[in-house]
């Protein structure tokens, strides 16, 4: 699945919101440096074990 079909869809002229802002920010690091977002994700679950 594509990550475009993931993100739901808005009304036109609507602002997003800062959730949905920082998921957008967080998709391109993604997309940018796989490597580093898996890290970070790691190191949070180490962290509640």
């Amino acid at each position: 699945m594509s990550p475009t079909r993931l993100m739901p869809s808005r009304s036109v002229g609507v602002k997003p919101s800062l959730y949905e802002h920082n998921l957008n920010d967080l998709r391109e690091m993604a997309q940018e440096d796989p490597r580093m977002v898996a890290m970070i994700i790691r190191s949070w679950m180490n962290a509640n074990e």
